[in-house]
């Protein structure tokens, strides 16, 4: 039986390096996709409930209308409607929305993300106001640069980084704050990225134990207490990494938690092109 010779070998073992890599970047779209449905059937829930409660008032005062052939109140019921009806469709479009991205959640399709439209896009999807559970949101957004990340995968990572901490905060609510800064990191910093954008999400829940901070973006941990549910956080941390960023979080047991993305600034379209040329 011939013997491989030497210069074979590298060859198959070059294809064999190139056909696990491929069934890896398989595996990691696959549990993308699966986490962006876990998130979809969490938020269907919370959304039927709130859409439910949208649209009993609407109903109540187009009765009330009818019964009393009122003018008035003919006029407050169809405001009312209005109102109502327009909450709901907002609703829905952001579930729709976010179904259409869940399956496209690691297309590298626009590197540029405003933070700002991200967590508000993440806010409307959540449908019930955080207000309505004694949560206070403060947002401090202090510049209006955009992150050098794909918008959908933006999206995705506070919506799940949300979803945290509204489960954190519940059942007695709490503060919540959203920051979005500009700062230096001389030991990241290229010539053309001497500024990173940091964006944090803060909030004064139940905190994580310590024991689980080293394992909480494994995907083989699960974290059922507010500190994050299944593979969320493990897919939060592959998404802001693919696009250069860190995630790390901070959390003190009755105090709360606080993540903090560090992701590159998107260049200007002004200053690529003048690159490119």
């Amino acid at each position: 039986m011939p013997r491989e010779t030497a210069t074979e070998r590298p060859d198959s073992f070059s294809e064999t390096i190139e056909s696990v890599s491929e069934h890896i970047t398989r595996l990691e779209e696959e549990l993308d996709r699966l986490q962006g449905l876990a998130t979809l059937g969490e938020l269907t829930g919370l959304i039927a409930h709130e859409i439910n409660n949208l649209l009993t008032p609407v109903r109540s005062y187009a009765q009330l209308a009818l019964d009393r052939q009122d003018p008035a109140l003919t006029t407050k019921a169809l405001e009312r409607t209005l109102v109502g009806t327009s909450r709901v469709v907002e609703v829905i479009s952001a579930l729709l929305e976010l179904s259409g991205e869940s399956r496209f959640t690691g297309s590298t399709s626009g590197t540029a993300a405003s933070p700002t439209e991200a967590f508000s896009q993440a806010l409307r999807c959540l449908s019930r106001e955080p207000a309505r559970d004694n949560i206070e949101l403060v947002r401090e957004e202090s510049t209006e640069c955009l992150a050098a990340i794909a918008p959908i995968a933006l999206h995705q990572v506070l919506l799940n980084l949300l979803l945290n901490a509204r489960r954190a905060l519940l059942p007695g609510g709490g503060r919540l704050n959203f920051r979005v800064f500009e700062e230096s990191e001389p030991a990241r910093a290229t010539w053309n990225t001497p500024r990173v954008l940091r964006i944090q999400l803060e909030d004064s829940g139940c905190g994580i134990p310590k024991n689980r901070l080293a394992t909480l973006f494994e995907p083989h941990v699960s974290h059922g207490d507010g500190g994050g549910a299944g593979l969320g956080l493990t897919v939060c941390k592959r998404l802001i990494e693919r696009a250069g960023g860190s995630i790390d979080v901070e959390s003190t047991l009755a105090v709360g938690t606080c993540f903090t993305i560090t992701l590159p600034i998107a260049s200007p379209p002004h200053a690529a092109a003048s690159i490119a040329a």
